[in-house]
């Protein structure tokens, strides 16, 4: 079995930002004074903070092992596992980090890059860029049982377990959301050097592909 963990590079931004809205808060607090009604509005914010960093430290402890036959999600001692063959839902959405000016379909890549895909984008700029520098994606598995795994794109390996469970999919049978038929497409176009900041051991790559082809 393939072990991943979440790095630290892919959660520094979301440490940095949660203790940082977390410690301004609490400076208004004080500063503000019991006295005055805005501060109920910041111990909200303070607690938004706190929620979002718990948020991120529970993603940093999670383990999420891979095999041929599924996958599972280690927290805290407590798993989670989800066989391929009992894969009964597949969802792939895109996050953008910025509001888009103008709405092409909520949590496509190929909405907010345009139904050309990836090969119009690098035409235009001469220098294909992955989807992940602007917004970051999620994968969210559903087996019969109505457990759930979710992983996030700062996952290493993350565009190869979701082709591995969109393999899955298709032999399930499983009919997908036009979103994450979209985000399938939009990956399976993308160029390989851009599918993960590193590129995985021979061994770690077929482990993770399985019996796709």
């Amino acid at each position: 079995m393939t072990t991943l963990r979440y790095p630290l590079s892919a959660l520094f931004m979301d440490y940095a930002l949660g203790l940082a809205g977390t410690a301004i808060c609490l400076v208004m607090i004080i500063t503000s004074g019991w006295s005055s009604h805005i501060v109920w509005l910041f111990i909200a914010l303070t607690l938004c903070c706190l929620a979002y960093t718990m948020r991120t430290v529970l993603q940093h402890r999670t383990v999420i092992g891979v095999d041929d036959n599924g996958i599972v999600r280690t927290l805290f001692g407590s798993d989670r596992r989800i066989d391929w063959d009992h894969l009964a839902g597949l969802s792939l959405r895109y996050y953008p980090r910025r509001r888009q000016k103008k709405k092409k379909g909520f949590g496509s890549v190929l909405g907010r890059l345009g139904r050309g895909g990836f090969e119009d984008r690098a035409t235009e700029t001469d220098q294909p860029r992955s989807p992940l520098a602007d917004g970051w994606m999620v994968l969210t598995l559903r087996d019969r049982q109505k457990q759930r795994i979710a992983i996030d794109s700062g996952l290493p390996y993350f565009f190869t377990l979701a082709e591995r469970a969109a393999t899955a999919a298709r032999n399930n049978g499983l009919e997908l959301d036009p979103v994450t038929d979209d985000n399938l497409q939009a990956l399976a176009n993308l160029p390989a050097d851009l599918l993960s900041p590193a590129i995985p051991p021979q061994q770690t790559t077929d482990s993770l592909r399985g019996s796709n082809s």
